[in-house]
């Protein structure tokens, strides 16, 4: 965005989006000779990509600067008005980008595509299984993630107001791969919650200058080794031990105040039943009856019941 911006002369709202094509553009081709490899070997894959890409945008001068960076970023403009960084009129664009990308993330977390991610995470066979791709839905994943870091590059460039290679060093991407890991797989607000933490490491780190690093690892093991599910694990196991079943109960989805029937071509009927058991942990039942699957002539599954508890 920012080359678009001092090479072309184009605006910084024109810049952004394109800046977040490129970015999801370049995420998915990273990840398209990965479709078959394990986590482990993704993770290698990934981490040599940044390493490689800092290595080429110390090379290419004419669009990154070099060593010396750029250092003549143009700030935007909103009805007149000067968005500088570190102004307050800039953090409410950055809180209003901020409060985009939770919405974006929060439907895809509720929705079908965000189950994809868990069933991708958890096991991808679980997603052959029934018909979903696993390597079309890690392209997915790829690209999402692409596109918000590339949002989040632009409005970081314009609020340093400088860009050097030490902005993206490997101790930077090894503090943001921690905030994923430590904030809690599967917990949407994990990464805010260990960011903070983060945020707080630094400035005792910096109270403690001659013991800076020494604070920083001691504080990322005890969190390692604590923190079970990450710290918003933590803090959902608190809120769950801790407050009230009246309140939890009020903030709980209400239950079905009536059976769901279902009837499919030449096929059964379908009765699910969902039903909320009054006592202190607020438990949840779904009841599935008369289930039953076939494929072609063949029947699988006939006159099933299942009943499925939470917890």
């Amino acid at each position: 965005s920012v080359y678009l911006e001092v090479r072309y002369g184009l605006s910084f709202w024109l810049a952004l989006p394109l800046a977040v094509l490129v970015t999801t553009a370049i995420s998915v081709l990273i990840a398209l000779p990965s479709k078959g490899l394990n986590e482990l070997f993704l993770a290698i894959e990934t981490l040599a990509f940044a390493l490689a890409m800092s290595e080429l945008l110390m090379q290419w001068e004419s669009f990154s600067g070099g060593t010396i960076g750029v250092y003549i970023i143009p700030s935007p403009s909103l009805f007149g008005t000067q968005l500088i960084g570190g102004t307050a009129a800039y953090y409410c664009l950055a809180a209003a980008g901020a409060w985009l990308a939770y919405e974006v993330v929060l439907r895809i977390h509720r929705g079908a595509m965000g189950r994809k991610f868990v069933a991708l995470r958890e096991g991808p066979r679980v997603l052959a299984a029934v018909g979903v791709s696993p390597g079309s839905t890690r392209l997915v994943a790829f690209a999402i993630s692409g596109a918000l870091a590339g949002f989040a590059g632009v409005l970081y460039a314009h609020f340093q107001l400088v860009i050097s290679l030490e902005t993206f060093s490997f101790g930077r991407l090894v503090a943001l791969l921690l905030a994923t890991i430590l904030g809690g797989a599967g917990f949407l607000l994990g990464p805010v919650f260990v960011v903070l933490t983060l945020l707080m490491m630094d400035e005792v780190s910096l109270a403690t200058s001659q013991a800076q690093d020494l604070v920083y690892g001691f504080g990322i093991l005890l969190l390692v080794a604590l923190s079970r599910g990450g710290i918003a694990g933590v803090l959902h196991r608190f809120w769950r031990r801790f407050i009230p079943a009246a309140l939890s109960g009020a903030l709980a989805p209400a239950p079905l105040q009536k059976p769901v029937q279902k009837r499919e071509a030449g096929g059964p009927v379908h009765v699910i039943e969902q039903t909320a058991r009054a006592d202190d942990r607020n438990l949840r039942t779904l009841t599935a009856t008369g289930v039953a699957v076939s494929f072609g002539g063949t029947r699988a599954v006939r006159d099933m019941s299942v009943t499925l508890t939470t917890g």
